[in-house]
């Protein structure tokens, strides 16, 4: 079955958010996901569609990739190999504890036990669903209908 998901990348000024903000308003009967790689990016979006209204209807969510990648795959599928809750995360501007062999999970993904590595994140991940056989990332594309929408800042790749 074809997907219906769609990815939009153009330069910075190309009309990606106010066309992302449109068709989402448009559309009237699907669960609407807008995910952005940057905050700023993010309350660009909100204030986008508080400009066509007083609230962003319900049936629409805008959210950052970290937000998405800790809500959606990380926490709901974490127990494949971690017992803890995941508070949130902790940002790493280099390599968080490099040392650490993969084997210690708890020290090589998490800081505390709670707070996975920015790092680590889309790494552990990819970790539970190896370890579950693929059933664990399969469920979140069924239940949304993901618009990726990312300014053209370098980030290859997402």
């Amino acid at each position: 079955m074809p997907s219906t998901s769609r990815v939009i990348m153009c330069a910075a000024g190309g009309g990606k958010t106010t066309r992302i903000v449109s068709e989402a308003l448009k559309e009237t009967k699907s669960q609407i996901a807008i995910v952005t790689y940057t905050r700023n990016n993010h309350k660009g979006i909100e204030e986008m569609f508080y400009d066509h209204g007083a609230t962003i209807p319900a049936r629409i969510e805008a959210l950052t990739w970290f937000t998405f990648l800790l809500r959606e795959l990380a926490r709901p599928y974490r127990r494949v190999m971690h017992t803890q809750r995941i508070d949130g995360l902790f940002w790493e501007e280099g390599r968080s504890v490099p040392y650490v062999p993969e084997s210690n999970t708890g020290a090589h993904y998490f800081i505390d036990g709670r707070y996975i590595y920015s790092d680590k994140i889309s790494k552990f991940i990819c970790e539970c669903d190896r370890r579950s056989g693929g059933r664990r990332v399969a469920a979140p594309g069924a239940a949304i209908r993901p618009y990726l929408h990312r300014r053209n800042s370098g980030y290859g790749g997402l």
